[in-house]
């Protein structure tokens, strides 16, 4: 009697490791499955490849030079570009474009144009200069803090 029941208890057991390695064997080549398609390389699209920030050194800026860059940039892979209008260099103010003014929204009307036959993005920076500012920000709003500190 009590080999006859050795022999069921060993028979239940065999039959329930034989159960539990099908289900492990079937779960790892889901999960395995599951985990390729999770790992897919998503469409490439203007959101998901690198973005640069362009600055507009003065805005000295012409619609033949803007289109020559912006085809080498997507050339190169970028997404988009941040517009970051910026002081100019010395000595070149005599080709400065002011911030605003109807030859600068000419320029940028043609980058966004071009930005977007190129299937490109664009962004633009909330200002002029680093920290944002311009021409109307008096002396008394400026930013003027210096902090000094010496280690030894």
């Amino acid at each position: 009697m009590q080999g006859k029941k050795e022999l069921v208890v060993r028979r239940r057991a065999r039959a329930a490791l034989l159960l539990l390695l099908i289900i492990t064997s079937l779960s790892l080549v889901t999960a395995a499955q599951r985990s390729a398609a999770d790992l897919a390389w998503p469409l490439i699209t203007r959101q998901n490849k690198p973005w640069t920030r362009w600055w507009w050194l003065g805005s000295i800026l012409n619609q033949r030079d803007l289109t020559a860059e912006m085809e080498k940039y997507q050339k190169a892979g970028l997404g988009g570009l941040e517009i970051t209008p910026i002081y100019g260099v010395k000595g070149y103010e005599d080709r400065f474009i002011n911030f605003l003014s109807p030859a600068w929204v000419e320029m940028l009307e043609h980058s966004l144009k071009e930005a977007d036959r190129l299937g490109m993005g664009v962004d633009l920076a909330t200002g002029t200069g680093w920290p944002f500012g311009g021409p109307w920000v008096d002396a008394a709003d400026a930013c003027k803090n210096l902090v000094h500190k010496t280690y030894m």
